[in-house]
């Protein structure tokens, strides 16, 4: 499915696109990736990333010869539970700053059935 690399609350990492030497339009590998990129001894490339935030991994990027890079998850990254550094109850709206929950922080709203079920987040600016 993808991504938007524009909306804020979709921003973890950068997208990992390969551009073909020959021409053509750039190939997406990753939606999210680290920015940063490691040589590895046989010449391949490192990084960090994945589709979502549950399927992260350390990968190996390696050049095959063919129009698009191979991609191998070399160890996955388990999901962690975002730290929330704040949060308000007022008025049936649970307000949080989950500053770790994405790459620019979150700022969420959930509003919080009578029988104390919260509903689902809703990114904030």
């Amino acid at each position: 499915m993808p991504r938007d690399p524009n909306n804020p609350a979709d921003k973890s990492g950068e997208r990992l696109m390969a551009v073909p030497l020959t021409g053509g339009d750039p190939i997406t590998l990753l939606w999210h990736a680290n920015t940063s990129l490691v040589t590895a001894p046989d010449g391949s490339l490192l990084t960090v990333g994945g589709i979502d935030a549950g399927h992260w991994a350390a990968r190996r990027i390696t050049d095959t010869g063919a129009d698009t890079p191979t991609l191998t998850e070399l160890t996955a990254i388990p999901p962690m539970a975002a730290r929330i550094a704040q949060l308000s109850l007022q008025n049936g709206t649970l307000a949080t700053d989950e500053p770790n929950s994405t790459f620019l922080g979150a700022y969420y709203t959930r509003r919080i059935a009578a029988d104390g079920t919260p509903g689902a987040p809703t990114w904030q600016t």
